[in-house]
């Protein structure tokens, strides 16, 4: 679990992240990923992947960057050009 809990601040940084994605990274299927790090983290993948894109976004507006941009993931749709 700790490799997924390495990768997961880049890969939120660089836009949406998919279970699948992060599961062929740590060579685990989707089924075992999210069920281990549930059990191993106490909280449910998704929960911790939007966390982990509030504390970027917090991180981006303590920085000076306003909101919407801080708030916005790259490759959304909305991402500001």
């Amino acid at each position: 679990m700790t490799a997924a809990l390495e990768l997961l601040p880049t890969l939120v940084a660089d836009g949406p992240v998919t279970t699948t994605t992060l599961a062929d990274r740590v060579g685990l299927s989707t089924s075992r990923l999210t069920h281990l790090f549930s059990e191993q983290v106490g909280l449910p993948l998704r929960r911790y992947v939007l966390w982990t894109r509030l504390m970027i976004a917090v991180t981006e507006v303590g920085a000076g960057r306003d909101l919407t941009t801080a708030a916005t993931p790259p490759g959304s749709p909305t991402a500001p050009t």
